[in-house]
């Protein structure tokens, strides 16, 4: 999931900007006399999370797509751009082939320092990867290991990364224990979150997804692995998260007692045109 808008205009006061007379659908505004962010969903103005994170936009600069070749037996150095500092913020990278009919891989900062690797598309257990090495730029693939027998690594072959930055109000790496009972997951985000993805490490369970939608929301569970969106009382406990946690309920998907997980929380991001 990678947070995308599809206009960013500079900031006007809240007055002038629900006085707009033509907004385009997904046009976003900063109030410059409350600090709210609004967005136009095509019939109103709506506001995001009341909390705003201070300083640069929130998820500016934080995200990336790099096109590389594998290098098989060799290191491959990979500098994203822009720049990622994944060794002081931590963050997540998901790799893809181009060129050959494999799995994708995800490693982040949080489970094992990137070495665990899980796979997207499957509902399997976390398993020891190739110890990725982050850097103020990007990340280093090592030579050999498993992303070179095609994986993400193989030589000669095209391949893509996808890669987040940790940062408040934009992207944020959770681990927690499942506890069988409804309980909160605080995510460090600092404004609610617009989707998390949440996986069993130790337990062969799918990728179940909350959305920040009408068509979704904490009444729904997604699954990233396939299948149909299903109707769930349990997988969030019917409770939308907010700007300090998620919920998840008595559910063995999301919740199995002493079940470690991962969770990737996302917030809606301030973004330029990219339409």
């Amino acid at each position: 999931y990678n947070p995308v808008c599809t206009e960013f205009e500079d900031s006007l006061t809240e007055a002038a900007i629900l006085a707009l007379p033509s907004p385009r659908k997904g046009e976003q505004r900063m109030s410059s006399d409350t600090n709210k962010m609004y967005y136009y969903d095509g019939s109103d103005w709506r506001e995001y999370d009341s909390t705003v994170v201070s300083g640069p936009a929130a998820g500016a600069n934080k995200y990336a797509a790099h096109l590389y070749t594998g290098s098989g037996s060799s290191v491959n150095n990979l500098v994203t751009s822009p720049a990622l500092d994944l060794s002081s913020n931590g963050g997540l990278v998901v790799f893809a082939s181009r060129g050959s009919a494999q799995n994708r891989f995800c490693f982040d900062s949080a489970r094992d320092s990137w070495d665990d690797s899980l796979v997207p598309s499957l509902n399997v257990v976390e398993a020891s990867g190739d110890a990725l090495v982050p850097n103020v730029d990007g990340i280093t693939i090592p030579a050999g290991g498993l992303g070179s027998s095609g994986s993400y690594n193989q030589s000669g072959i095209d391949h893509v990364g996808w890669f987040w930055e940790q940062e408040a109000g934009f992207f944020q790496v959770v681990l927690f224990t499942g506890s069988g009972s409804a309980q909160n997951i605080a995510h460090g985000l600092g404004v609610k979150p617009k989707c998390v993805v949440v996986k069993a490490r130790d337990n062969a369970t799918n990728w179940n997804v909350y959305l920040d939608s009408p068509s979704a929301g904490a009444g729904q569970v997604l699954q990233w692995n396939g299948g149909a969106p299903a109707a769930s009382a349990t997988a969030w406990d019917s409770t939308e998260p907010d700007a300090t946690n998620f919920r998840v309920g008595a559910n063995s998907q999301t919740n199995n007692n002493t079940t470690l997980y991962v969770a990737y929380v996302f917030g809606g991001g301030r973004c330029a045109v990219t339409e």
